[in-house]
């Protein structure tokens, strides 16, 4: 009982409490500008293009059912009659034949699809992964599929 004590008291307390520490402003600007700079170099995820059905469901907004375009272990894109605003926070719930998989995502990119094929108002929705994991077995999964 003591090891438990002693285990808990020395790693999971100081881990705790060292994540609600904040750092100070300019070691959060060089943090924010080391982010950037590994953004630009740092080679974009492998895409996989398919074509699965997705549930997007935005704050404070109805649950819609939409199309991937592609999806990557970093985020997807997907194919919606709603737009969604920049920097809005959604869960992502990716349908596959292994069943469906839930993250949250940040709305990073939004653009009017103008094909002749589609209905107006089609729009394409880029969605960056924001959860503490992204679910890059998502993607294995979806090579049967694509």
């Amino acid at each position: 009982m003591d090891a438990i004590s002693d285990a808990i008291f020395d790693t999971v307390v100081p881990e705790l409490l060292h994540g609600l520490r904040r750092p100070s402003l300019p070691a959060l600007l060089a943090q924010q500008l080391w982010l950037q700079l590994q953004r630009r170099v740092a080679p974009r995820a492998v895409r996989r293009f398919v074509r699965v059905p997705v549930r997007l469901q935005a704050r404070g907004r109805t649950t819609q059912l939409v199309t991937s375009r592609d999806l990557s272990a970093s985020g997807v894109s997907v194919v919606s009659a709603l737009p969604l605003p920049l920097g809005s926070e959604a869960v992502v719930e990716i349908h596959t034949a292994s069943g469906a998989h839930r993250q949250t995502a940040e709305v990073v990119r939004l653009r009017a699809i103008q094909d002749q094929g589609r209905a107006a108002g089609a729009w394409a929705i880029g969605l960056r992964f924001t959860g503490t994991a992204a679910d890059a077995h998502v993607v294995d999964r979806t090579r049967a599929v694509a």
